[in-house]
Protein backbone atom coordinates (compact mmCIF):
# COMPACT_ATOMS: atom_id res chain seq x y z
CA UNK A 1 0.00 0.00 0.00
CA UNK A 2 1.49 3.25 -0.70
CA UNK A 3 0.94 6.38 1.41
CA UNK A 4 1.89 9.79 0.32
CA UNK A 5 4.09 11.19 3.33
CA UNK A 6 5.17 9.87 6.25
CA UNK A 7 1.90 9.93 8.03
CA UNK A 8 -1.03 7.68 7.69
CA UNK A 9 -4.46 9.25 6.27
CA UNK A 10 -5.85 8.92 9.73
CA UNK A 11 -3.32 11.10 11.61
CA UNK A 12 -3.61 13.52 8.60
CA UNK A 13 -6.80 14.15 8.81
CA UNK A 14 -6.76 14.51 12.41
CA UNK A 15 -3.78 16.79 12.15
CA UNK A 16 -5.80 19.19 9.87
CA UNK A 17 -8.74 18.70 11.94
CA UNK A 18 -7.08 20.32 15.33
CA UNK A 19 -5.15 22.68 13.07
CA UNK A 20 -8.46 24.32 11.67
CA UNK A 21 -10.03 24.49 15.22
CA UNK A 22 -7.03 26.84 16.51
CA UNK A 23 -7.59 30.44 16.05
CA UNK A 24 -4.76 32.35 14.30
CA UNK A 25 -3.27 33.91 17.37
CA UNK A 26 -3.37 29.96 18.99
CA UNK A 27 -1.53 28.83 15.55
CA UNK A 28 1.10 31.38 16.22
CA UNK A 29 1.74 30.93 20.19
CA UNK A 30 0.98 34.85 20.93
CA UNK A 31 -1.51 33.69 22.89
CA UNK A 32 -1.56 30.53 25.50
CA UNK A 33 -4.70 28.01 24.63
CA UNK A 34 -6.06 28.23 28.95
CA UNK A 35 -6.27 32.09 28.47
CA UNK A 36 -7.93 32.08 24.78
CA UNK A 37 -10.58 29.53 26.32
CA UNK A 38 -11.44 31.62 29.59
CA UNK A 39 -12.04 34.71 27.44
CA UNK A 40 -13.46 32.37 25.07
CA UNK A 41 -16.30 30.80 27.64
CA UNK A 42 -18.76 32.77 27.88
CA UNK A 43 -19.50 32.79 24.27
CA UNK A 44 -18.90 28.75 23.62
CA UNK A 45 -21.91 28.18 26.01
CA UNK A 46 -24.40 29.16 23.83
CA UNK A 47 -25.27 32.39 25.89
CA UNK A 48 -26.12 34.95 23.70
CA UNK A 49 -23.93 38.31 24.04
CA UNK A 50 -24.91 40.73 26.86
CA UNK A 51 -26.58 43.87 24.99
CA UNK A 52 -25.59 47.19 26.12
CA UNK A 53 -27.23 49.39 28.38
CA UNK A 54 -29.55 51.61 26.06
CA UNK A 55 -28.35 55.23 26.12
CA UNK A 56 -29.88 57.98 27.79
CA UNK A 57 -31.26 60.36 25.48
CA UNK A 58 -34.09 61.77 27.57
CA UNK A 59 -34.67 64.79 29.27
CA UNK A 60 -32.36 65.58 32.86
CA UNK A 61 -34.20 65.31 36.40
CA UNK A 62 -34.03 68.75 36.35
CA UNK A 63 -35.72 69.42 33.10
CA UNK A 64 -38.79 67.09 34.06
CA UNK A 65 -38.95 68.78 37.43
CA UNK A 66 -39.36 71.93 35.73
CA UNK A 67 -42.05 70.84 32.76
CA UNK A 68 -43.89 69.02 35.91
CA UNK A 69 -43.93 72.59 37.69
CA UNK A 70 -44.84 74.24 34.89
CA UNK A 71 -47.44 71.96 34.26
CA UNK A 72 -48.57 71.89 38.13
CA UNK A 73 -48.64 67.96 38.30
CA UNK A 74 -51.88 68.00 34.97
CA UNK A 75 -51.96 66.86 31.99
CA UNK A 76 -51.02 69.72 29.62
CA UNK A 77 -54.03 68.73 27.12
CA UNK A 78 -57.01 67.48 29.02
CA UNK A 79 -55.42 69.27 32.63
CA UNK A 80 -56.20 65.93 34.55
CA UNK A 81 -54.07 65.53 37.51
CA UNK A 82 -50.98 62.82 36.76
CA UNK A 83 -49.87 62.65 40.64
CA UNK A 84 -51.29 59.40 40.98
CA UNK A 85 -51.49 57.95 37.32
CA UNK A 86 -48.73 57.16 34.86
CA UNK A 87 -47.41 59.80 32.51
CA UNK A 88 -45.57 60.66 29.77
CA UNK A 89 -42.65 63.41 29.24
CA UNK A 90 -43.55 63.87 25.60
CA UNK A 91 -41.24 66.02 22.86
CA UNK A 92 -42.91 68.02 20.54
CA UNK A 93 -40.63 67.91 17.91
CA UNK A 94 -39.39 64.29 17.43
CA UNK A 95 -36.28 63.01 18.81
CA UNK A 96 -36.09 60.60 15.57
CA UNK A 97 -35.93 57.27 16.94
CA UNK A 98 -34.01 58.61 20.17
CA UNK A 99 -31.22 59.46 18.74
CA UNK A 100 -31.88 63.24 18.04
CA UNK A 101 -28.86 65.52 19.51
CA UNK A 102 -29.97 69.40 17.86
CA UNK A 103 -29.54 71.50 21.35
CA UNK A 104 -33.05 72.60 22.14
CA UNK A 105 -34.68 68.52 21.90
CA UNK A 106 -34.74 68.07 25.69
CA UNK A 107 -35.69 71.57 26.22
CA UNK A 108 -38.91 72.48 28.88
CA UNK A 109 -40.37 74.72 25.13
CA UNK A 110 -40.31 71.03 23.77
CA UNK A 111 -41.83 68.96 26.33
CA UNK A 112 -45.24 68.46 27.77
CA UNK A 113 -46.57 66.77 30.36
CA UNK A 114 -48.87 64.44 29.11
CA UNK A 115 -51.29 61.71 30.85
CA UNK A 116 -50.96 58.42 28.84
CA UNK A 117 -54.57 58.69 27.36
CA UNK A 118 -53.75 61.69 25.44
CA UNK A 119 -50.28 60.79 24.60
CA UNK A 120 -51.68 57.96 22.62
CA UNK A 121 -53.74 60.49 21.35
CA UNK A 122 -51.73 62.90 20.27
CA UNK A 123 -49.40 60.31 18.08
CA UNK A 124 -52.77 58.81 16.58
CA UNK A 125 -54.07 61.84 15.67
CA UNK A 126 -50.91 63.39 13.50
CA UNK A 127 -52.60 66.41 11.97
CA UNK A 128 -54.68 67.37 14.79
CA UNK A 129 -51.47 67.45 16.76
CA UNK A 130 -49.43 69.76 14.15
CA UNK A 131 -52.39 71.95 14.13
CA UNK A 132 -52.73 72.38 18.33
CA UNK A 133 -48.91 72.77 18.29
CA UNK A 134 -48.82 69.54 20.00
CA UNK A 135 -45.99 68.04 17.53
CA UNK A 136 -43.80 70.22 15.43
CA UNK A 137 -42.32 69.50 12.19
CA UNK A 138 -38.54 68.09 12.40
CA UNK A 139 -37.12 71.57 11.02
CA UNK A 140 -38.95 74.16 13.03
CA UNK A 141 -38.18 75.08 16.36
CA UNK A 142 -40.65 74.75 19.03
CA UNK A 143 -39.69 77.62 21.18
CA UNK A 144 -41.70 79.90 18.12
CA UNK A 145 -44.32 77.40 17.60
CA UNK A 146 -47.53 78.12 19.61
CA UNK A 147 -48.79 75.38 21.67
CA UNK A 148 -52.62 75.18 22.77
CA UNK A 149 -52.85 74.44 26.74
CA UNK A 150 -55.78 73.52 28.44
CA UNK A 151 -57.13 76.49 30.77
CA UNK A 152 -54.53 78.85 29.13
CA UNK A 153 -55.21 78.44 25.50
CA UNK A 154 -52.07 79.15 23.00
CA UNK A 155 -49.23 80.33 24.66
CA UNK A 156 -45.30 79.71 23.81
CA UNK A 157 -43.15 77.67 25.88
CA UNK A 158 -40.34 79.25 26.79
CA UNK A 159 -36.78 77.51 27.88
CA UNK A 160 -36.86 78.49 31.39
CA UNK A 161 -39.67 76.38 31.82
CA UNK A 162 -42.51 79.53 31.65
CA UNK A 163 -45.16 80.26 28.75
CA UNK A 164 -45.80 83.42 27.15
CA UNK A 165 -49.13 83.85 25.96
CA UNK A 166 -49.69 84.65 21.77
CA UNK A 167 -50.47 87.97 21.49
CA UNK A 168 -54.03 88.92 19.48
CA UNK A 169 -52.16 90.59 16.43
CA UNK A 170 -50.06 87.69 15.90
CA UNK A 171 -52.85 85.49 16.04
Amino acid sequence: MKRSGNWPRKKRLQAKTELRSKTPLERTGSLSSASWLSRRAPLATGQPKPKPAPRDTGPSRTVRHTVKARAGMCCERCSVSVAAVEHHIHHRRPRQMGGDTRPGTNCPSNLLLLCTACHSAVESSRQISYEQGWLVHAEHNPAVQPVWLAGRGSVYLRADGTTAPVSRSAA
